[in-house]
C-alpha cells in the first residue's frame, strides 16, 4: 500500500503494536495514526485509579505519536502532579524537569499563551519542582525557583499560579 492509517485504539493489538511489528518486519509504509483518545483524560482516569506507570505509559505514546504536541506535554505534567501525590518525589521531580524542558522546546520564541496547553504543562512542572524541593526540606529553594520563575512569566497566564504557589511556600 501507498500509505496505512491506524487507530491507537483497536482490539488485541494497538496501532502502536501494529506499527511496532511492521517497523521489526522491514515493512516501512507511511503511516498515519489517528486517534479519539483524549490525552489527559485517559492519564488523569489512570491517576484517579492510582496506576502511576500507567499513567506515564499512555502520557509517553501521546509525545511519540504527536511529536510532543502540547496537549501531550500537558498530559506529561499530570504525571508529575501524581507522582507527587503518591509520595514518589524523585520521579515527580524528574517528569516535572521533563515537562519543563518539553514545554519551553515547544514554545521556541512564541509568547507562552500563544500555544494552547503550555502554560499549564509549565505551570504544573514548575509547581511540581517547588513542591519537591519543599518535601526534601529546601523549601527556601522552592521559592527562589518560583520566584526566578515568576520574573520570567510574569506577565503571562501562568503569573497567579506562580504567585499562589510562593505564597503557600512561605
Amino acid at each position: 500500500p501507498d500509505v496505512l492509517l491506524l487507530d491507537l485504539v483497536m482490539p488485541g493489538l494497538d496501532g502502536f503494536g501494529v506499527l511496532a511489528r511492521l517497523t521489526q518486519s522491514g515493512h516501512g509504509v507511511p503511516t498515519v495514526i489517528l486517534t479519539s483518545r483524549a490525552d489527559r483524560s485517559e492519564v488523569r482516569a489512570a491517576l484517579a485509579k492510582g496506576d502511576l506507570a500507567g499513567a506515564e505509559r499512555i502520557a509517553r505514546e501521546h509525545l511519540s505519536a504527536s511529536g510532543n504536541a502540547p496537549v501531550a506535554i500537558e498530559a506529561l505534567s499530570w504525571v508529575a502532579r501524581g507522582a507527587l501525590a503518591a509520595g514518589q518525589l524523585d520521579s515527580a521531580g524528574s517528569v516535572a524537569r521533563e515537562t519543563q524542558r518539553l514545554a519551553e522546546a515547544a514554545l521556541g520564541k512564541r509568547p507562552l499563551d500563544a500555544v494552547p496547553g503550555l502554560p499549564i504543562a509549565l505551570g504544573a512542572a514548575l509547581e511540581v519542582q517547588a513542591q519537591v524541593l519543599a518535601a526534601r526540606g529546601a523549601r527556601s529553594d522552592g521559592v527562589y525557583l518560583l520566584t526566578r520563575e515568576l520574573e520570567r512569566y510574569g506577565d503571562t497566564s501562568i503569573h497567579e499560579r506562580l504567585q499562589k504557589n510562593i505564597h503557600l511556600l512561605n
